[in-house]
């Protein structure tokens, strides 16, 4: 269990320094600071909440019979989704948020996956 905790938490970690890389290389590319990192900052909770969400889904999923969990991971996988979507349309609206920063900080659950799966083997 513990191990598990561990797991999830590291995982979160790495979502975060991947932010702070985001946000170091887009200073050093001189992309402006605020909109850039108000974008990345909310990339990343978002990807965090969907995080935290999928596990949710799938603690719950795994107790269902196998008919109803899959239908109720389909649902949760679709609301998933159409959160990024609504995150994206929100951002790509106004104008202070940069939405290079928000695709960037969405992609953190990625590398942060990516990163446990290359770290796992080791």
């Amino acid at each position: 269990m513990m191990m598990n905790r561990l797991l999830k938490d590291r995982i979160i970690i790495v979502m975060l320094a991947y932010a702070l890389l985001i946000l170091g290389v887009g200073t050093i590319l001189q992309i402006e600071a605020a909109g850039f990192g108000v974008g990345v900052a909310l990339g990343v909770t978002i990807s965090i909440l969907k995080f935290k969400v999928m596990e949710i889904t799938l603690n719950k999923a795994v107790l269902m019979p196998e008919g109803k969990a899959k239908i109720y991971s389909q649902r949760h996988y679709m609301v998933r989704y159409s959160l990024t979507g609504l995150v994206l349309v929100v951002c790509s609206l106004t104008p202070e948020i940069s939405l290079v920063g928000v695709f960037l900080g969405l992609l953190s659950m990625k590398v942060g996956a990516y990163c446990e799966l290359f770290f796992m083997g080791k």
